[in-house]
């Protein structure tokens, strides 16, 4: 097996093992000494991942973006960076907080972490060093973004030392509450062609949970943000399409005036609050989703093309989501089986499948089995794959008069390999399912992966009007939070 090539941009004292350190200053001893605001002593696509902290910020704009185009040549197709760099919101967002309560955490933090004095002990003073000394330019989120995708990147914000890729985990030096740090990770696409990605036409499925009411506010009731985002959508003239038109695109059958100005909206575990108003303790009667659809179709019927205007990915293991009803939703019995049929019938909300089990890691509710795999990962067998897909769509296809699902959602949004990779595929035919979807923060374009097709996730991808306004408007932007 061909060893993985790690480089790691701008090392400085902290030389990491397995990687090729790379650093100005040779006192350090890296294994490369190079000036990284010039070409970089790498061949084109000879590099698997790159690992760069507080290096970007060295550089002005023009060569920043010198420096980003640097990493995208040399990654290979498919290839990952980890890009940490100084998030100017933060700082001054922390000085703005010592301001108003006259206080100085921000110099505190300063004195704590860095070596430099400050003269008089503010937090000005950490702005104006930040800002005029030791940086010579410092992103807010996003800057940074655009200048990902100009360099070709699909970018998403990432968590402090948490990745997807678990050569990237545990590399981070700067913690949140030690530095005003922002932490990105940046893909090369598999299509290295694709520089331009940012220009071309691309789509955002909006992903919702019925069951996600924790305060009669936007961002904390999932609920309250769907009626907004689409009063929202509708002040921006934009359009709701069917999945199924989306999936089409990207297969090639429809062409991008089917997708222009648009957004697809999905539901996740198929509760009862997806279509009934219902009064959820403590927090009073929630509308429910399928309300505020017809609602915002009963205002603006020209935004809705023919078609269902959500999709809802329901969990066909009745054992499942009784385990949900029972631990998360009361036991009211929100999560039955019994209204699908009529919602696939009357075609506002289109019915599909989110595999046959989901909570992989509750405890039995002594109902039947055990489930077998803790996360969606390890479903990494043809026998696993089955039970997933094919049990599910047997059994959500008899409850809806034999229309089996087209499409699958992964739960958590998480999947392996050998399912993404091998089982759908190669099943086409046997499982009869088009395109599968994750939870990647990202807009679907032409080059999206069919059976890893990303959706944002709200709670998670924008709690804030101004975060959503963010991801309708820039395209191929990361995780909002």
């Amino acid at each position: 097996m061909t060893e993985l090539v790690k480089v790691h941009l701008g090392s400085g004292p902290n030389i990491l093992p397995g990687w090729i350190n790379v650093d100005y200053e040779p006192d350090f001893n890296p294994e490369v000494v190079a000036d990284l605001s010039q070409a970089f002593p790498f061949e084109d696509q000879s590099v698997d991942y790159i690992h760069s902290e507080g290096v970007l910020c060295q550089f002005n704009l023009s060569t920043g973006q010198h420096f980003l185009n640097e990493c995208y040549r040399i990654l290979k197709p498919g290839g990952v960076m980890r890009l940490l760099t100084p998030d100017l919101q933060r700082l001054l967002a922390a000085y703005l907080d010592d301001y108003d309560r006259d206080e100085n955490k921000l110099a505190e933090l300063w004195t704590r972490e860095v070596e430099i004095p400050l003269q008089l002990g503010t937090s000005a003073e950490v702005v104006n060093i930040g800002v005029r000394n030791l940086h010579k330019f410092m992103y807010d989120r996003k800057t940074l973004l655009k200048l990902l995708i100009s360099s070709g990147f699909v970018s998403k914000q990432a968590a402090y030392q948490e990745s997807s890729v678990s050569a990237l985990s545990g590399l981070d030096v700067r913690a949140p509450e030690d530095a005003t740090y922002m932490y990105f990770e940046c893909k090369k696409p598999l299509k290295a062609d694709n520089k331009d990605l940012a220009s071309k036409p691309s789509c955002p499925i909006l992903t919702y949970h019925s069951p996600n009411v924790y305060a009669n506010e936007y961002g904390k009731n999932d609920h309250l943000t769907l009626e907004n985002d689409l009063k929202h959508l509708q002040a921006l003239g934009k359009r709701i399409i069917p999945l199924a038109t989306l999936v089409d695109w990207v297969l090639g059958d429809v062409d991008d005036s089917e997708i222009e100005n648009a957004v697809c909206i999905t539901f996740d575990d198929g509760c009862l609050l997806d279509v009934e108003e219902l009064e959820f303790p403590p927090h009073g009667l929630q509308v429910s989703f399928l309300q505020i659809l017809n609602s915002f179709r009963d205002r603006n019927p020209e935004a809705c093309t023919t078609g269902a205007l959500a999709t809802s990915f329901v969990i066909a293991s009745k054992n499942d989501r009784r385990q949900i009803d029972t631990k998360s939703l009361f036991g009211l019995g929100w999560m039955e089986d019994d209204w699908w049929a009529g919602e696939q019938a009357e075609g506002v909300i289109d019915i599909q499948s989110h595999g046959w089990d989901h909570l992989h890691n509750m405890e039995e509710i002594n109902l039947e089995a055990v489930v077998p795999f803790e996360r969606f990962e390890t479903v990494d067998d043809f026998d696993q794959c089955e039970l997933q897909v094919v049990k599910a769509n047997a059994y959500i296809g008899d409850l809806l008069g034999g229309n089996k699902p087209q499409f699958f959602a992964y739960p958590f949004g998480s999947s392996s390999a050998y399912i993404r990779d091998v089982y759908f595929p190669e099943n086409l035919e046997r499982t009869g399912i088009r395109a599968a979807f994750s939870t990647s923060p990202e807009h679907v374009t032409r080059h999206s992966n069919r059976w890893d097709l990303p959706r944002y996730v709200c709670g998670r991808d924008w709690t804030s009007i101004e975060q959503f306004e963010t991801i309708l408007n820039d395209a191929l932007v990361g995780s909002c939070q």
